[in-house]
């Protein structure tokens, strides 16, 4: 029997740790996972006492009001006077990706106080802010149809908003988001402080 020399134990042994390796990558937790989405890491706000995981909202999917008068009449204004791409089933499809804005796309949700003056001068209960891409262009536009701003134009920290109201008395807002650096920011002479205080004394927030 040929005695087993030091470059054949040396191979052997290289041919083994080789195959340790494919081993361990094979029966990692991560190859052997099905396709499938990501699994939500947990947090100790999501756990529940007995160890349950909770569910939570991760964003708004959709928006929906009930019109008081003509609900395609209205679809029709916002449609005029927004932009709003109304599709065959009379609705529309807005998407983040198509916002250019420096946040990239951010829904702010608030409940106000029960004697907020927000909302006035409508006795709506909700208010919608849309994001625009040329708040001064669409206020111009709106004017020129004979549209009241009833607020606004405003700067805040995180933006420029215009308040309206809409044939069915609701009262809506419509913002444009920054583009650009905080030094530019600072150049506008906005103060998130100030704006802080405004949204205080109006019981809201400004980028509901």
């Amino acid at each position: 029997m040929p005695e087993t020399n030091a470059v054949d134990i040396a191979k052997h042994r290289r041919v083994e740790t080789q195959r340790d390796r494919r081993c361990v990558k094979l029966s990692s937790p991560e190859r052997q996972r099905p396709p499938g989405p990501a699994v939500r890491r947990p947090t100790a706000s999501t756990i529940y006492a007995d160890g349950r995981i909770m569910a939570k909202v991760t964003g708004i999917g959709g928006v929906f009001f009930k019109s008081r008068n003509d609900n395609k009449a209205l679809a029709a204004w916002y449609q005029k006077h927004l932009g709003i791409p109304l599709q065959a089933w009379g609705g529309a499809a807005l998407r983040w990706p198509d916002d250019k804005a420096d946040d990239k796309g951010v829904t702010a949700w608030h409940v106000a106080g029960k004697d907020s003056q927000w909302f006035s001068p409508s006795d709506s209960a909700f208010m919608i802010n849309y994001r625009v891409d040329d708040l001064g262009e669409l206020i111009a536009q709106l004017r020129a149809d004979g549209i009241e701003i009833v607020g606004g134009p405003e700067s805040h920290e995180n933006g420029k908003f215009a308040w309206v109201m809409d044939p069915d008395g609701t009262r809506w807002s419509c913002g444009s988001r920054w583009h650009g650096t905080r030094r530019t920011r600072a150049r506008e002479g906005i103060s998130a402080q100030a704006a802080a205080l405004d949204i205080s004394r109006a019981g809201g927030a400004r980028t509901a």
